[in-house]
């Protein structure tokens, strides 16, 4: 918690910090992946064998996006000596 002493009215106001995971783009959508695949895995143990297709894409798919390596720029934006 942190106390916020400067808030110009005079009261002194405690102001929670929570800590959330930190959820990036390629994390929700390999996520969405994984959960389209397991629909399609269960679509095609009582339908059509095409859904096994659908289910192989979307689990390959979800591989792909959560293992994308980072990106790393070698251009700096500022300079080291700042």
């Amino acid at each position: 918690m942190i106390c916020d002493i400067n808030n110009k009215i005079g009261n002194n106001v405690i102001v929670n910090q929570t800590e959330r995971k930190h959820m990036s783009l390629e994390n929700v959508c390999s996520l969405l992946c994984f959960l389209a695949g397991a629909v399609f895995f269960v679509m095609a143990l009582f339908g059509p064998w095409r859904y096994f297709f659908l289910m192989g894409v979307c689990v390959i798919t979800g591989v792909m996006i959560y293992e994308s390596p980072e990106r790393t720029d070698t251009k700096k934006k500022r300079r080291d000596d700042r």
